[in-house]
Formats: structure tokens, C-alpha cells, sequence
């Protein structure tokens, strides 16, 4: 490479564009957003929040399923509570039938609605079965009140079959039945009234509870989702980086490119199809000439010279 002269100062061609690469600002190919660190960070951000969004799927479920059986046992209790007025309904149409019309065929109902009874009253006592004392008591009353009312039904159907018909009619004129049946229908109602307003109440909890569960599911999967694309893209990107790295011998300076050991020419060349020209820096050629006027003078050894003729001494005479 030529050097040009100026003053006492040698100055080679490439020496402004090397000061250009110096003092030119390098501008940083690793960012912290895609480090190690902040891609793991968001793929276990959004691994926490899956988990988190499944446990809480899991947790609502289990309170949704609860609602649901607090709904499904008010219903049987309603259907229970039914049952049984329905039982002791059909029990008096039977023994007023009969009572009516001496038939006896009417006496099925009754004796039907009888044999009903424990097994009705006792599925409605199920239902109470962890209730609180109040309403435990308000269905001891009720069965004390059912059991006078198939008390008076049974006396009169003996007296209709003993004494004839007007002692029974007697006993139905005296009003017992009728206020045992209205303080029966009033019980059940204030059963029935009260589960009611229960399965509203559930079924308005129940299902402001799954609405709820369901918006907040929905933003925690979008939130996970966001983060797992966002760690994705950011792995994907560290990726490329890691890609872009090549393997260099520390001793020969040699590139390893698809299992060859290469010179960087040589790997430009192959992979980027780029084409060189090769000059010395300002650095390499002081470090050269500081060597040079350090390294001793050479000896140069001394040459004898044969001439072709020989020598011969001329005398004058």
C-alpha cells in the first residue's frame, strides 16, 4: 500500500476511514428485551398465569357444581313438599267420595294416599335433614298436624261404617278437618314460599357467579395468551441472534461453516458471495517498520569475482 508524506508524518489511504470506524457510534445488536432473562421471564409470566387461570377455572367449577346442587335440593324440595300435599289431598277427596256416596270404590284413593304418606313425608324430612332448628321445627309441626288429619279422616270412615252416616257427617260439621287441613295447606305454603325465594336467590348467584367466572377466565387467557406470544416472538427473535453467531478458532482465527474450518475470506465468500481486496493498516505497517529498525543490519557476505581471462603481465621492452 502506498504512503503519502506530509511534513514528518507518513499518512496511508486507509487511515480516515479507520478514524471514521472509531470515533462512529456502535449501536447495540442485543437489547434487553430480547435477553435471556426478560424472554424467560415472560414465558414463565404467562406459564403462572395459565396455571393460575386453570386453578381458578377449577375453583369456580367446584363453586358453580355447589350452586348447582344448592338449586337441584331446593327443587326436590319443592317437589316433595308437593308430593305430600298432594298425598293428603287425595286422601280427603277419597273419604269425602265415599262418605258422599257409600261407594266403596272411593276408599282406594284414601287407602293409596295412606300407604304414601310415611314414604312422601319422609323424603320431605330428608331434605331438612341439615336445615337449621327453626325450620326443622316447623316440619315437626306439619307432621303433627298431617298425622291429626289422618286421625279425623279414619274416625270418620269408622263411624260411617259403625254408626252410619250422621255421626260422620257430625264430626265433618264441626270444622276439625277443615282447620286441620288449612293449617296444613299453610304450612306447605310457607315451605314452599320460603324455597322459592332460596332457588331465586341461587339461581341469580349462580349465575351472576358464572358470568363473573367466565369474564375474568376470558381476560387471564388473554392476558396468557398475549404474554406466551409476546415470549414467543421474543424467542423466536433470540433465535435469530443466536443464528446469526458464527464459531471462531481461537488460535487460527479460522470460521466454522458446514463442518469446514475456513479463513473469513474464505467464509465471506462461500456464504455471502462477497469478494476482497487486501491492504495494510496504518498500525500494521508501523509495527513493521518499528521491527525493521529494530532488527540488526544483515551481513551481506563478499563475492569474489573470477574474470574469464587470465591475468598476464605486459612488460615494455
Amino acid at each position: 500500500m502506498m504512503a503519502t508524506t506530509v511534513g514528518q508524518r507518513q499518512f496511508f489511504p486507509s487511515q480516515d476511514l479507520e478514524e471514521n470506524f472509531r470515533t462512529m457510534p456502535v449501536k447495540a445488536t442485543r437489547t434487553l428485551i430480547l435477553s435471556q432473562p426478560a424472554v424467560a421471564t415472560a414465558l414463565i409470566i404467562a406459564f403462572v398465569l395459565l396455571c393460575s387461570t386453570a386453578l381458578f377455572s377449577a375453583f369456580s367449577t367446584r363453586g358453580i357444581t355447589a350452586a348447582s346442587l344448592r338449586v337441584a335440593h331446593t327443587q326436590q324440595t319443592l317437589l316433595a313438599a308437593s308430593r305430600l300435599q298432594a298425598t293428603i289431598t287425595e286422601a280427603e277427596t277419597g273419604q269425602r267420595g265415599y262418605l258422599l256416596t257409600r261407594d266403596i270404590k272411593y276408599l282406594g284413593p284414601y287407602e293409596a294416599a295412606r300407604a304414601r304418606l310415611p314414604d312422601d313425608f319422609a323424603a320431605l324430612r330428608r331434605q331438612f335433614a341439615g336445615a337449621r332448628p327453626d325450620r326443622r321445627a316447623t316440619l315437626d309441626l306439619l307432621q303433627a298436624l298431617v298425622d291429626q288429619k289422618f286421625r279425623e279422616l279414619a274416625r270418620t270412615l269408622s263411624l260411617m261404617r259403625v254408626q252410619g252416616l250422621t255421626p260422620a257427617l257430625d264430626v265433618m260439621d264441626s270444622d276439625e278437618g277443615w282447620r286441620l287441613m288449612n293449617e296444613i295447606r299453610r304450612q306447605l305454603q310457607s315451605i314452599q314460599t320460603r324455597e322459592f325465594g332460596e332457588l331465586a336467590w341461587q339461581s341469580a348467584v349462580a349465575t351472576q357467579q358464572a358470568e363473573d367466572t367466565g369474564q375474568l377466565n376470558l381476560g387471564l387467557i388473554g392476558v396468557a395468551v398475549l404474554l406466551g406470544g409476546l415470549g414467543a416472538w421474543l424467542l423466536l427473535n433470540r433465535v435469530r441472534q443466536l443464528e446469526r453467531l458464527i464459531t471462531v478458532c481461537a488460535w487460527t482465527r479460522r470460521v466454522q461453516w458446514q463442518g469446514r474450518w475456513l479463513t473469513f475470506e474464505e467464509y465471506f465468500t462461500k456464504r455471502f458471495n462477497l469478494h476482497f481486496t487486501h491492504g495494510i493498516s496504518e498500525e500494521a505497517a508501523q509495527k513493521m517498520r518499528d521491527e525493521a529498525d529494530e532488527s540488526p543490519p544483515i551481513a551481506l557476505p563478499r563475492l569474489r569475482t573470477k574474470h574469464p581471462f587470465p591475468t598476464s603481465s605486459v612488460s615494455g621492452t
